[in-house]
């Protein structure tokens, strides 16, 4: 079986036995370019991809392609040997392997996890959409930045990663996992990775407008309008904007539907304006003007901080859909109906950082940021991940040892596979 998942190349033959579990009719010889492997416990496997690919809600044609995907998944993020299941008589054949199919992104009756800086990167991303979040936003990324970067697949991790020539960083990770979801507020030229892109025009931080960005813009309709129509014209994915109330009721209808006029598949708006703080009530009755004046989807943002909050907002405002930013920064269980205790969501969020090599950097700030709602950095946890310099301290701290060595093993293995190779 020949695979090629999200940039990444696997040759792969598989032994075929009698048709019984975990018979095998023995490794067959190395060829040249190609490695071959004795699947005897195939079956576990089988059962861990039937059970994730499962209960979501898939049309029955799209079953087998996201079997395959979810397999590669497992491949890339735990080590575990590829297989089609042996014993399937459909699937023993030799396979084309391809990457999960491209969808277009629906903007309709959705959860989203809203862009934020340090916080929405790759583990926190899959943390929201484990909870519910139908669509996530990257956090934003500045264009001069992208154009020094170049995209690399990570085999070890199994992700691919946008590194910045020269310093070597990595700007942006992403994985086939989230591809059919992530709306990046970046360009990547192909787009071959996100599944919509994000014109930032509502970050009021002061580094984002200094330099003409995020809510600078809102005061350039032109140059709003030639940004969205290069990108519509150039991208053969969705682009949308994410924009702030004007001085102005009339003001912020007038340039939503300027910016409808460009084709942009949907704009977010948030309630505040520029000069409004976070402690300032998000003002849930004009984003409902600008969702009459419209005909596209419109997601609404702005104080969402628990579940019931998501359907409060789709009633005053009629918007199509509802993005939550520092309620799920606070716990990104705040998709989900029931929610999950903050203490085990923590966790999840560490095994993900593990993971996915996450920065560790990043990786504090966001632990920092849930520890900071709920009591305080100067209480034992607080300062433990103050004083931490590795995912390997986080590990320790949050009880996640092994997992963090098992995680480093299986990456050591695929070292030596490539070296092998």
């Amino acid at each position: 079986m020949h695979g090629n998942a999200a940039g990444m190349s696997y040759d792969v033959s598989e032994t075929r036995g009698n048709g019984k579990r975990g018979e095998t009719s023995g490794e067959r010889p190395q060829e040249k370019g190609k490695r071959f492997y004795n699947y005897d416990a195939a079956f576990d496997l089988e059962k861990e991809i039937r059970m994730q690919v499962r209960g979501r809600g898939m049309e029955i044609e799209e079953e087998e392609d996201e079997y395959f995907r979810v397999a590669h998944y497992l491949h890339t993020s735990r080590g575990i040997p590829l297989t089609s299941v042996c014993q399937k008589s459909k699937l023993c054949q030799p396979i084309q392997w391809l990457p999960q199919k491209k969808k277009i992104m629906e903007y309709r009756n959705k959860l989203v996890l809203a862009p934020m800086v340090r916080v929405g990167t790759l583990p926190f991303r899959l943390l929201a959409a484990q909870y519910g979040s139908d669509i996530t936003y990257g956090e934003e990324i500045i264009d001069h930045k992208l154009l020094k970067c170049e995209r690399r697949i990570n085999d070890v991790i199994g992700c691919t990663d946008i590194v910045e020539k020269g310093t070597e960083n990595v700007v942006f990770r992403t994985c086939d996992e989230e591809r059919n979801r992530l709306n990046l507020q970046a360009y990547i030229a192909g787009c071959k990775d996100v599944a919509a892109i994000d014109v930032n025009m509502g970050c009021p931080k002061a580094f984002s407008i200094s330099g003409g960005m995020g809510a600078a813009l809102l005061t350039k309709p032109d140059l709003i309008h030639d940004i969205l129509t290069t990108l519509k014209r150039n991208l053969c994915i969705p682009v949308t904007c994410k924009i702030r109330l004007l001085n102005s009721t009339h003001d912020t209808v007038e340039l939503a539907r300027r910016i409808e006029k460009t084709g942009v598949s949907a704009v977010g708006v948030h309630g505040r304006r520029v000069a409004d703080r976070p402690r300032d009530p998000a003002n849930w009755t004009e984003i409902a003007t600008v969702v009459d004046a419209l005909s596209i989807p419109v997601i609404a943002n702005g104080d969402v901080f628990q579940h019931d909050d998501f359907q409060r907002v789709r009633t005053v405002t009629g918007a199509s859909s509802v993005m939550v930013a520092r309620g799920a920064l606070w716990n990104a269980s705040v998709f989900h109906p029931q929610g999950t205790p903050i203490e085990v969501v923590k966790r999840e969020y560490v095994r993900k950082s593990i993971l996915w090599d996450h920065d560790i950097k990043s990786t504090k700030y966001t632990l920092k940021e849930m520890i900071m709602h709920y009591t305080s950095l100067e209480l034992p946890e607080g300062k433990a991940v103050t004083k931490s310099e590795s995912l390997a301290d986080i590990a320790r701290l949050y009880g996640e040892e092994k997992y963090y060595e098992s995680i480093n093993t299986k990456r050591h293995r695929v070292l030596l596979d490539h070296s092998i190779l």
